[in-house]
């Protein structure tokens, strides 16, 4: 039996698809729903080590996508509620790929929910290696959401 259910977020369009998804997941399999958004500190650094951005300015922009994180998780709680679906949003700091799968461990979790996706190299690679890494790990089965209009159906006809 699945209790808690984690959807990894990344502050995207479709992210908020994925998102509708999992309340939906949550609200049929009548478990908990956990929104993990993950300030990846590993790209931040690389871009203080390329010198695209200076020590203050990458504190700035991990504050920012931190709160824009959370201003994110408190859109998907209003729709987990719309649904009576309980809801906790996360906000974490690090790797993704490693802050997903901590999630999932520390929750316990029987389902991960996540986007498909979407960079594409030229020759029509996928190329999103925290997802594929997030995929391949992940300890609990995967579900990944692809069809935005069949989503927003289901989650206006629950």
């Amino acid at each position: 039996m699945v209790n808690n259910i984690v959807v990894a977020i990344g502050g995207t369009t479709h992210s908020l698809v994925t998102a509708k998804y999992a309340v939906c997941l949550a609200k049929l399999l009548r478990a908990s729903l956990t929104g993990v958004c993950v300030v990846n500190t590993k790209a931040l650094e690389e871009l203080l080590k390329s010198k695209v951005f200076v020590e203050v300015e990458v504190r700035e922009f991990e504050q920012d996508l931190e709160a824009a994180g959370r201003r994110f998780l408190d859109k998907i709680k209003k729709l987990a509620e719309d649904k009576r679906v309980d809801f906790k949003g996360k906000v974490c700091k690090g790797v993704v790929a490693e802050q997903v799968m901590r999630q999932i461990e520390d929750l316990e979790a029987g389902l991960l929910v996540m986007g498909q996706p979407t960079k594409q190299l030229p020759d029509g690679k996928i190329f999103c290696e925290e997802a594929e890494d997030i995929f391949r790990e992940s300890k609990c089965p995967v579900v990944v959401v692809r069809d935005a209009q069949a989503v927003e159906n289901l989650y206006k006809e629950l």
